[in-house]
């Protein structure tokens, strides 16, 4: 009877730590989630311009900012990259061809003592040729054509 026992318990155990383990890794992709907006949205081009500077894609990031932005892609290619922080949507007004977004920034200042830091950025963004493009200069560009040698 004590070796059944043993033997249920072992099973038991292992049924459990397997149902542990899928919980979270389950948890951890739900975390890591990015939400998708609608394709054309001033949201989307915010989001897209970010992913594309944070991912090296300079050449993508560059193809979103407006006629009117200073920034070119070697401002881009200065730009600060961040992979552990986190973007969420606050806000988004459309008044005819001008929008503006704001988003708030999440980033780990000391993964020690698991501190952060929140931060605020607004974009504004005008239509050219029925597409939102991201006017002046945009976080995480800053003084941009302002480096000359």
């Amino acid at each position: 009877m004590d070796r059944v026992r043993k033997s249920t318990n072992f099973y038991l155990g292992v049924v459990i730590s397997v149902v542990l383990i899928i919980t979270l890794i389950a948890a951890v992709a739900t975390n890591n989630s990015t939400k998708t907006l609608s394709a054309g949205s001033p949201e989307r081009v915010v989001q897209e311009f970010l992913q594309a500077v944070n991912g090296g894609r300079n050449d993508l990031a560059d193809k979103l900012l407006a006629s009117d932005s200073s920034c070119s892609i070697q401002d881009i290619d200065r730009a600060w990259r961040w992979p552990s922080a986190q973007v969420a949507l606050l806000e988004s007004k459309k008044t005819g061809n001008t929008a503006v977004v704001r988003v708030a920034l999440q980033r780990d200042t000391n993964a020690i003592m698991e501190t952060s830091s929140d931060e605020e950025f607004m974009y504004r963004l005008v239509k050219e040729s029925n597409q939102w493009k991201i006017s002046g200069i945009p976080w995480p560009l800053y003084d941009c054509g302002g480096i000359k040698k």
